[in-house]
């Protein structure tokens, strides 16, 4: 799973659980870490997709010739670990807390499972702040640590006949030589 899916799915889920889910409360702004813009005012929501991941695992298969097909398949599927950050930026760090419990909720649970993602746990919120100029901005930090597999289903080519007509050039270990049809 691609960083932009990573990112796109938990976005998915943090606007889901903190504002669709609570049509009450102002919406909350989230965002990607290290965005090349100017940031948002008031309380909002980083996501950081780090691009490393940890294999912990793979799978392959291979579907046997079914008689008078030339179907081969091979599939191959490697399981990853990978951590993101999740940074409230603002107002302590009661919406992290909103989303760290979402996830024992069934409806989170099958978000998770329909994007492939498992949910492997999370880290303590902490708090951060930041000195920005001569004010400190608060901040806090949760690192959850997912798991994604990747699965890749391949079916190689092959020649089943092949004809020919005439001479084809060829090189062997005593110099050149000529192929030719009889």
């Amino acid at each position: 799973m691609s960083d932009t899916r990573i990112y796109d799915f938990l976005y998915a889920w943090a606007v889901k659980v903190l504002n669709t889910d609570r049509p009450l409360e102002a919406a909350t702004t989230i965002i990607a870490a290290h965005e090349d813009a100017p940031l948002p005012s008031g309380t909002f929501i980083t996501i950081n997709t780090d691009p490393s991941r940890n294999k912990i695992g793979s799978f392959s298969s291979v579907n046997d010739l079914v008689t008078g097909s030339p179907d081969y398949k091979r599939t191959l599927v490697n399981d990853y670990e990978l951590t993101v950050e999740l940074r409230q930026v603002g107002g302590g760090n009661g919406l992290l807390r909103i989303l760290v419990d979402s996830i024992e909720r069934q409806e989170i649970k099958d978000l998770f499972a329909a994007n492939n993602v498992a949910y492997l746990g999370e880290g303590q919120i902490t708090y951060l702040p930041v000195l920005q100029g001569e004010k400190w901005r608060q901040e806090s930090l949760v690192e959850l640590r997912l798991g994604t597999a990747e699965g890749t289903t391949e079916q190689p080519s092959y020649i089943g006949d092949m004809e020919y007509s005439g001479a084809v050039p060829a090189q062997g270990r005593s110099g050149n030589h000529t192929i030719t049809n009889t």
